[in-house]
């Protein structure tokens, strides 16, 4: 399994907006995705930043993905009135939460 780790920082009073655009917009996008696994959002709402990652079957899922990534990194960060802070891919060696 293979994973994105995406970042988006906003004003703390902002971050209600941004779980909200992940819940209705991110999540459904992501889940119509060949090779979609799951998603984790965290949140530091005194410090103003959400960090979303996601899961994918294979390397090449994740690598398809990418696109879709930025597009739902961006419109978290509008939503939030704040910025797409990047992303960086890793492997999944372990999993417990299966």
């Amino acid at each position: 399994m293979h994973a994105r780790i995406g970042r988006v920082s906003f004003p703390a009073d902002r971050a209600d907006d941004a779980v909200n655009q992940v819940k209705q917009d991110v999540v459904p996008m992501l889940e119509q995705a060949d090779g979609f696994k799951g998603f984790t959002l965290l949140v530091d709402r005194s410090g103003g930043e959400g960090l979303g990652i996601s899961f994918w079957e294979s390397e090449d899922a994740l690598k398809a993905s990418v696109e879709l990534s930025d597009r739902a990194r961006s419109g978290v960060a509008d939503a939030a009135q704040g910025q797409d802070e990047g992303m960086a891919h890793y492997e999944v060696a372990i999993d417990t939460m299966a």
